[in-house]
């Protein structure tokens, strides 16, 4: 087991077959982030993904896009999906150890948001990471810490981040497509 290393492109999704990727810094009201925006073309086959909701939620094909928000300074990358009619149907953070221009280290623990419910991830995943030392208590804590900061402000006003995400989609699409 290593440390995961992500990019906002998503490079290391061997399965995200057939995507166009734009790219942008911004100041955006709260931090300055790396953004981008993972338009999928009429090649990409149907990428499903396992979710507590409803079974199998599509993620990628022809259609959707991402919005990739990676802000500088923090340590969480948020991953917001929109569909054809630009609708946000999911939230995915991860979150992060080191954030850098052009991706991150990923710490294991990642909140979903769907329907306006969060859910929490893969805590097997970051005890195993730190039983087998490849992650620090310090780095086990601060992935918790960012957890609860990022669930409570989600959960205090979750029709205003939903509402925020979707008005950073629509001036990215307008700006770079």
């Amino acid at each position: 087991m290593t440390l995961k290393r992500k990019t906002l492109d998503r490079d290391e999704w061997l399965e995200l077959n057939d995507k166009q990727v734009y790219k942008i810094e911004k100041q955006l009201p709260f931090f300055k982030a790396n953004l981008a925006l993972v338009v999928f073309g009429n090649k990409q086959d149907h990428y499903c993904v396992p979710t507590a909701f409803s079974g199998q939620l599509l993620i990628a094909e022809e259609g959707i896009t991402w919005l990739e928000i990676l802000p500088h300074e923090q340590n969480f990358c948020i991953t917001a999906m929109f569909n054809n009619d630009d609708e946000l149907f999911e939230v995915y953070i991860d979150i992060t150890k080191n954030n850098n221009k052009e991706g991150f280290e990923d710490l294991y623990l990642d909140l979903v948001v769907h329907d306006k419910e969060v859910s929490l991830l893969d805590e097997n995943e970051l005890l195993e990471a730190y039983n087998k030392g490849v992650i620090a208590k310090d780095e086990y804590d601060l992935a918790y810490e960012v957890k609860n900061d990022l669930e409570a402000k989600f959960n205090a006003a979750k029709d205003l981040h939903w509402q925020y995400l979707k008005s950073i989609y629509l001036e990215l699409k307008e700006e770079l497509l």
